[in-house]
C-alpha cells in the first residue's frame, strides 16, 4: 500500500504532494521499521492515526515510539477526531468505541510531545467545543476539515474559523465524497471573507509544509530528505 501511494506521487507530482503512513502499532518493531522506511526511503509525509478503526486510543502508549520517531525527523501526525462511521449501525458498533475519537487524546499527545506537529482531522462533533479548546491551548495542533460540507459545521466552529482559529484551519475534502468544485462552492457560500478563505485554502497549509522542510512554490515542490536516524541506533 505504501509503495503504491509513493508511485502515485511519482506519476502525478503536480497534484499529489505525498501519502501518509498507516499501520498497526501493535506489530511493534516491524511496524516501527515500516514507518522508518516510509519516511526515509519513500519520502511519505507523516503518520496517519485512525485509532477508532484499530480499537486503540491514539494516546495509548503503544503509539509513543512512533510519535517519538516522527519528532526526530520533523514528520507530522494526522489524527482523526469526532464521530466515526466505523461500526455504525452494527451490533455493539462492532466493538468500536466513539471515545477513541475524543479530542482529549489529541490534548494528551500534544502535551506529552510538544515538539510533535499534530493535525487533527474532520469536525469533532459531538465534541467540537473540546476540540476548539485544544486548538487554542496547544500551539503544536492544527486542524483540517474533511468529511463534512462546511454548511453543516457546528456554529462554534464557523465562528472560530472567522476569528481565533483562522491561522490553524486547513481545507479538507474526502474526495470523491466531495468533488473540489462543489466543495469550493459551499465554502464560498458561507460568507467568509476572502482573507479567511485564502488562509483555509492554501496559506495555512503552505506555512505548515514549509515549516516541515518542504519548499513549496507555485512552480515547484522540493521534498525534504530525512536522514540521520536509524532504529538500529535506538
Amino acid at each position: 500500500m505504501h509503495d503504491y501511494a509513493t508511485q502515485f506521487k511519482k506519476d502525478y507530482p503536480d497534484v499529489f504532494l505525498g501519502g501518509w503512513v498507516s499501520l498497526d502499532p501493535r506489530k511493534g518493531i516491524k511496524a516501527l521499521r515500516e514507518l522508518e522506511r516510509c519516511l526515509e526511503d519513500l519520502g511519505m509525509i507523516g503518520l496517519a492515526v485512525e485509532a477508532s478503526g484499530l480499537g486503540i486510543a491514539p494516546s495509548d502508549k503503544v503509539f509513543y515510539p512512533f510519535y517519538e520517531l516522527c519528532v526526530e525527523v520533523n514528520a507530522p501526525v494526522s489524527i482523526c477526531v469526532g464521530y466515526t462511521g466505523w461500526g455504525e449501525g452494527l451490533p455493539g458498533g462492532r466493538g468500536f468505541y466513539l471515545e477513541d475519537c475524543h479530542p482529549r487524546h489529541v490534548d494528551k499527545i500534544a502535551s506529552k510531545f510538544p515538539e510533535l506537529t499534530i493535525i487533527a482531522g474532520r469536525p469533532a462533533w459531538p465534541w467540537q467545543n473540546e476540540m476548539i479548546a485544544v486548538l487554542l491551548h496547544k500551539p503544536n495542533v492544527l486542524y483540517e476539515l474533511h468529511g463534512w460540507a462546511p454548511k453543516y459545521f457546528p456554529q462554534e466552529l464557523k465562528c472560530e474559523i472567522r476569528h481565533r482559529l483562522q491561522d490553524k484551519v486547513m481545507l479538507g475534502a474526502d474526495y470523491p465524497m466531495f468533488d473540489y468544485e462543489r466543495l469550493f462552492q459551499i465554502w464560498e457560500s458561507e460568507g467568509y471573507e476572502q482573507e479567511i478563505l485564502d488562509k483555509v485554502y492554501r496559506k495555512n497549509a503552505l506555512r505548515l509544509f514549509n515549516e516541515l522542510g518542504y519548499k513549496i512554490e507555485w512552480e515547484s515542490i522540493s521534498i525534504p530528505k530525512r536522514v540521520g536516524f536509524s532504529l538500529n541506533s535506538r
